[in-house]
């Protein structure tokens, strides 16, 4: 219990480290920013007092402090204010609040010592407060849909801005230590400007979008309720134009479309009786699909299959061709275009799958593996069926290669000159592979251990993993060499794990990863509490405890984290100790049970 205790006081300390709160900026510009305030605040207060005031009033001359440690004290409630004062702009900037805060000469001051009775502030004539609501409304660009809209919000407005004055008034005389100002939310309510949900850069760029159409198309209107009206049908138009692009650039669309100058104009508003578009001739038809099959690389296995897709290719052509000459002569509000999928179906389209990029890296690295080995096929035919086999040698080494990664393979594979050869193919009657002398097999096995860090718990222990490495060495051996004369078509090579059955490896559960930062972090905490031990295995049986120990803090914080337990743990020097080697006697220090909570009175 003592050490558990030990543990706990540990935890309290880092805690109120951790818990201290960080400045945004860096500590070199926020102490710039209180140095600066320091000196504004000597020509405002200050140097507007006699010298009588000013010997009288030592406290406030210019900021200044009797001792380093009254001044870090200021300068605390001065980064509290500060950082209150920040994350109410930050809210006001983002719609949240209807009005800013700023700092002033109060700032280093608790509520209890800004100096209280200050005068209320009188409130302007009848007249002119209608003058500043007006200037407002034409600053923040404010129409209202009635007078009796604009009469409730003006309500609104004045509230927010007889609070703002007043707390102003207060700030200027010291009751406050931060100042406000309003914005182009102070005639909404608190729930309006939490509800506010649309940014204004958003509805700026939109608004632009729709001036620039305007002026493309040359576009007026005779009032704004008509102009008003318009925007509202081009919003549609432009919404079903954006879905249905998108839709086409992740392949669910064979075409695409855009804006046009009848955007801004209703179904039944756009004119009716327009002639149909000519079709060209069909020599023009044929050069335009060459082309097109060229710009989208496209290619068939057959005749027959080309065939198909130009069908579907000339209906999906035939349906943008008739849909934009509309478009033009004003029967549609948008205009389409062809891309890579317009020789597929609906659902083919629906079914597309496989990215271009990927199908493209795949293909670039078939090239490669081509180049290395010189690989050439007599017919386009030839090459699709030797790349298809090729692709299929590559799924199995890489999936093996992942199981190899996560510990489920002793051995990992590569694809060579063959891997586009079916396994009939493969040149047969190889010579056996010659073993190595024994001498050279013991030092490859030491060298082996040493590059993976692997030590055994007895001569017995290791003499039964250098089996099992001799056994999955002849193996990987055994299978290279029919791999470098052909009977295999990918190499394997050996890893950390080659001293393992298959039933070891796949119940190797504990990452090398996690394994290597427990480690370190065991290392670490030996040099901080400058920990030794006389014997590899006096410290295997240390960490071991170490651990345990490391696993009940872990476990316990995380309970505390979600709300289970009332106080954190931390690990400290006795961290490598049992319970009957923790040293006894030590101070009376408070137990868990003090920590817990009465569930009566649900006081601590």
């Amino acid at each position: 219990m003592k050490s558990l205790v030990l543990l706990l006081l540990v935890a309290v300390t880092v805690s109120s480290v951790v818990s201290k709160p960080l400045p945004e900026d860096s500590e070199a510009e926020v102490h710039k920013e209180f140095e600066t305030w320091k000196v504004k605040y000597v020509s405002r207060v200050y140097q507007e007092w006699s010298p009588t005031q000013r010997t009288s009033r030592q406290l406030h001359k210019g900021k200044s402090y009797p001792s380093t440690e009254e001044e870090a004290k200021r300068k605390g409630m001065w980064l509290a204010t500060r950082k209150r004062v920040m994350e109410h702009n930050t809210r006001a900037g983002n719609g949240l609040e209807s009005y800013t805060m700023a700092v002033n000469h109060f700032a280093d001051l608790t509520t209890e010592e800004v100096p209280k009775g200050l005068l209320p502030m009188p409130r302007p004539e009848e007249e002119e407060v209608d003058k500043e609501f007006e200037m407002w409304k034409t600053v923040n660009g404010k129409t209202y849909n009635s007078t009796e809209e604009e009469a409730r919000r003006k309500e609104i407005w004045l509230a927010t801005r007889a609070r703002v004055m007043e707390h102003n008034k207060r700030a200027e005389n010291g009751s406050e230590s931060f100042t406000m100002g309003m914005n182009h939310l102070s005639d909404r309510t608190t729930a309006e400007v939490t509800g506010q949900r649309l940014q204004d850069r958003e509805e700026a760029e939109v608004h632009k979008e729709f001036e620039t159409w305007k002026v493309k198309y040359g576009k007026t209107y005779p009032s704004t309720e008509e102009e008003a009206k318009r925007k509202e049908i081009w919003l549609a138009t432009r919404k079903m134009v954006t879905e249905h692009n998108k839709r086409a650039e992740n392949g669910q669309e064979s075409f695409t479309m855009a804006v046009n100058h009848f955007a801004d104009l209703t179904t039944e508003e756009v004119p009716k009786g327009l002639l149909p578009m000519p079709r060209p001739e069909e020599e023009e038809v044929d050069k335009e699909f060459e082309m097109w099959k060229t710009v989208n690389g496209k290619t068939y296995n057959s005749t027959e299959e080309e065939a198909r897709r130009k069908e579907i290719w000339l209906a999906t052509r035939a349906r943008v061709m008739e849909h934009n000459k509309r478009a033009e002569n004003g029967s549609e509000s948008f205009t389409m275009g062809m891309n890579h999928l317009s020789d597929r179906t609906t659902a083919e389209v629906t079914g597309q799958r496989l990215q271009d990029r990927e199908e493209a890296e795949v293909h670039k690295e078939f090239e490669t593996w081509k180049v290395k080995y010189g690989k050439t096929y007599p017919s386009t035919e030839e090459e699709a069926k030797r790349k298809e086999i090729w692709l299929a040698t590559r799924k199995m080494v890489t999936e093996h290669n992942k199981r190899a990664e996560n510990g489920q393979e002793s051995f990992t594979m590569a694809v060579n000159h063959f891997a586009d050869l079916t396994t009939e193919e493969v040149p047969k009657g190889l010579l056996p592979m010659p073993r190595p002398e024994e001498e050279e097999v013991d030092k490859e096995f030491e060298m082996w251990k040493t590059v993976n860090g692997k030590t055994y718990n007895s001569t017995e222990e290791e003499a039964r993993r250098k089996e099992i490495w001799l056994a999955t060495r002849a193996r990987v051996m055994e299978h290279n060499k029919r791999a470098e004369n052909g009977s295999e078509s990918f190499t394997m090579g050996m890893n950390h794990l080659s001293d393992r059955t298959t039933a070891e490896v796949t119940g190797q559960r504990l990452q090398d990863g996690e394994e290597a930062e427990v480690h370190k972090e065991f290392e670490t905490w030996k040099v901080k509490y400058g920990k030794t031990y006389p014997s590899t295995e006096e410290e295997a049986k240390r960490k071991e405890i170490w651990l345990a120990t490391r696993k009940m803090v872990t476990e316990h914080n995380k309970r505390a984290e979600n709300g289970q337990e009332s106080f954190t743990m931390a690990v400290n020097h006795f961290a490598d100790l049992t319970t009957e080697e923790v040293p006894r006697g030590l101070f009376s220090m408070v137990t868990y049970q003090h920590f817990k909570m009465n569930e009566d009175d649900k006081t601590l």
